[in-house]
């Protein structure tokens, strides 16, 4: 298969796990340019996800010279289905358990919001994403800015970790962008494939300048095609890719099949109509779509959590106006401090009566659970009178996962691995750190594995059995230990996470104050908090006398 992107340039397959930037000026073809990839891309039947903050995607669908392609539009004003800011993780969950393509027309969102959607959407899909996936960021510069803000650093580590890591998941994608001397350096020179249509700016063509020197040995190439780029027509375009395809070529790129959804109107002209949309089976999507988002209930509320939320809101309140607070400004007040003192207090306090209320209480749903299961392996038939009661009985147990070998779903095995990979056992938290599933759903999966004898209880934490991990079978593979575990959770956690982890290794044996390590890696105390939480429940990190250091674990073997 190859993708045919100019009549006298194809690309192989791989380059739907390979990184592409298209740069340019205005006007001069980079969205046309992309959307040919993207039409060789999902005509060979690979999945694309196309995060569209102009809305000049949504063409993909429809006819133009050719007939349009079977790509889901979410939001913006040609939408199958709208859109919500919060709902990046979400829609990557989407994206991956259904292997559509999608347009996700952000153009309706403000900065802030597109930024929070893409933060969430790229976290999220590096997180579950296995398979082949080609992902089109178009104004990258906004999104992997060279010189990024507090407040947008989760953003670029998450379009880095895709970018650069992303390659052992299957995540493959193209930059486009119009300012490549304000794109993130690395996620640039991480490309191995550079088409470049006219840019005139120096500053601009100096960031190309410094992709030559990064990727090429053959300075005189570099030189030339630097001079070319202002005179390069519409649609003309220097191809490069000294070490992926050994290709150094200009080229014109093919026109686009599909309708041309970016073309800018001309003054005096009417804007031409879309041709025919490719059909889909929209309420298959939709119902799948429903489906998912039903499949984790939220956790129970009641009065000790909603108090604990309103300290998490009040602290997080205080920190933001401290952080916000400007370098001239009198420092706290005793009364200040005591005040942040005692709500923060009051918040650990809180916590620890939540988790051990949560334990108790899973352990006796728990061995109601198994109780119940014993009893119904027991009992005789319920009379004629119970009639209602019992179907409504077996509508319930028709939705469980049959307790037998080989029958359990991706639930159950996520959560019994997890318990057979850790040897000392998981305690609930933990393993809704390690599978990413909530409260309800999470314990369900327990009271399950539990009464199957996969696992059982050794105090508040959880083992796997001998049965259980005979059930795992031969693709069970236990975690490894010293240099390769250490890279086993490298690769495996997000971002955030990854970063204070990344600075505790190098440190190790020696601690790092809490705070120092907040400050170093650039978030704010919240957020490293809550990253360190996660940590700790992985077992990766431990805490003393307000430091923390890297796990004697992560050292052994």
């Amino acid at each position: 298969m190859k993708l045919q992107i100019s009549t006298d340039l194809a690309l192989p397959a791989e380059a739907i796990t390979e990184c592409t930037a298209i740069v340019g000026k205005r006007g001069m073809g980079k969205t046309s340019t992309a959307v040919v990839l993207a039409e060789e891309i999902v005509g060979a039947g690979h999945c694309l996800a196309w995060l569209d903050p102009l809305g000049v995607a949504w063409g993909l669908r429809h006819a133009g010279a050719g007939e349009g392609y079977p790509i889901l539009i979410l939001g913006g004003d040609h939408a199958d289905a709208p859109l919500e800011s919060n709902a990046g993780r979400f829609v990557a969950e989407v994206l991956v358990e259904t292997r559509r393509s999608m347009v996700l027309d952000l153009s309706r969102f403000s900065k802030t919001q597109q930024r929070t959607f893409v933060a969430d959407f790229l976290e999220e899909v590096y997180r579950l994403n296995r398979d082949p996936l080609h992902l089109v960021l178009d104004e990258a510069d906004t999104f992997a800015p060279q010189s990024a803000e507090a407040g947008d650093r989760r953003m670029l580590g998450a379009a880095d970790a895709c970018w650069r890591r992303g390659r052992a998941r299957g995540i493959g994608g193209t930059l486009i962008t119009q300012r490549p001397a304000v794109l993130s350096k690395n996620l640039l020179t991480q490309s191995e494939l550079l088409i470049t249509h006219r840019l005139v700016a120096p500053q601009d063509r100096k960031a190309i300048s410094d992709w030559v020197e990064s990727n090429s040995t053959d300075p005189d190439k570099g030189k030339l095609m630097i001079q070319q780029l202002p005179s390069l027509e519409v649609g003309e375009a220097w191809v490069w890719s000294p070490g992926w395809l050994d290709v150094w070529k200009r080229v014109k790129v093919r026109q686009r099949r599909t309708f041309d959804s970016s073309c800018t109107p001309k003054v005096g002209e009417r804007r031409a109509a879309p041709g025919k949309a490719a059909e889909i089976d929209l309420e298959a999507f939709r119902a799948r779509m429903a489906e998912l988002a039903t499949t984790e209930a939220p956790a129970p509320k009641g009065k000790a959590n909603e108090e604990t939320v309103a300290l998490r809101a009040r602290v997080a309140e205080l920190e933001k106006k401290l952080a916000e607070r400007p370098p001239a400004a009198p420092a706290l007040t005793p009364e200040q401090g005591d005040l942040l003192r005692a709500i923060r207090d009051g918040v650990e306090k809180a916590t620890s009566v939540l988790e051990k209320a949560d334990q108790a209480a899973g352990e006796i749903l728990d061995s109601l659970y198994v109780a119940r299961m014993r009893a119904e392996a027991t009992t005789t038939p319920a009379p004629a009178t119970t009639y209602k009661r019992t179907q409504q009985r077996a509508k319930a147990e028709a939705s469980r996962p049959a307790a037998k070998s080989g029958n359990w779903g991706p639930g159950e095995l996520a959560t019994l691995t997890a318990c057979a990979q850790h040897t000392s056992g998981c305690s609930r938290e933990q393993l809704t750190i390690l599978t990413g599933y909530k409260r309800s759903t999470r314990d369900a999966y327990i009271q399950r594995l539990r009464a199957a004898a996969l696992i059982e209880a050794v105090g508040s934490r959880f083992v796997a059995t001998k049965a259980g991990v005979n059930e795992l079978g031969p693709s069970f593979k236990p975690l490894p230990t010293g240099a390769a575990l250490r890279k086993h959770w490298l690769e495996q956690l997000p971002p955030g996470e990854r970063a204070l982890f990344e600075q505790l290794l190098a440190a190790y044996p020696k601690p790092i104050a809490r705070d120092r390590l907040g400050e170093a890696a650039g978030y704010a105390r919240s957020s490293r908090d809550a990253y360190l939480q996660r940590l700790g429940a992985r077992g990766l990190v431990t805490t003393q006398k307000g430091a923390v250091c890297a796990s004697e674990e992560l050292f052994r073997g």
